[in-house]
């Protein structure tokens, strides 16, 4: 008998405290977690620049017929690019649970801040359009799929 009174008292406590939550606070706190995993992944892809392969030799006749602007910025692009794709699946976690809880709320702070740093940089964003978008991003999936230090890579290439 007393085994089942602590079991019901335990029973309760539990769910009084799982009931005072509100599912302002469960969205928040989701978004929360999402965003450190987020975090945790962005440091993970950083380590990965180690990796890359900086005596790359880009030999596609295409980007060695751009002037040396334009290469600069295929190569900042493909830095993007290469940083998002390696961040995909917990940057889309993150995105859904910031707007379930955006739309909840109301609270737009957090999708403001997202929109800052979810854009790409305007002037890199024109000259890729101008040398044709499906040409670099063949070119970047060609040679610049995993994450790098896009500087390393321009000094590698000698684009200085």
């Amino acid at each position: 008998m007393r085994c089942k009174s602590i079991f019901f008292l335990t029973s309760l406590l539990f769910t009084s405290s799982a009931v005072s939550q509100t599912w302002t606070n469960y969205l928040e706190q989701e978004m929360v977690e999402n965003y450190e995993v987020l975090n945790s992944k962005v440091r993970e892809c950083k380590q990965l620049r180690k990796e890359f392969d900086y005596s790359i030799e880009v030999k596609n006749e295409w980007f060695l017929s751009l002037t040396v602007a334009q290469k600069q910025n295929v190569v900042m692009f493909a830095f993007s690019h290469a940083s998002n794709k390696c961040i995909q699946h917990e940057r889309a976690s993150y995105t859904d649970a910031m707007l379930n809880y955006v739309a909840e709320t109301g609270d737009t702070s957090s999708y403001d801040q997202w929109l800052l740093l979810a854009k790409e940089d305007k002037d890199i964003v024109k000259v890729v359009e101008e040398l044709g978008v499906e040409k670099v991003i063949k070119l970047v999936n060609e040679y610049f799929e995993s994450p790098f230090d896009a500087l390393k890579v321009i000094r590698a290439l000698n684009l200085y």
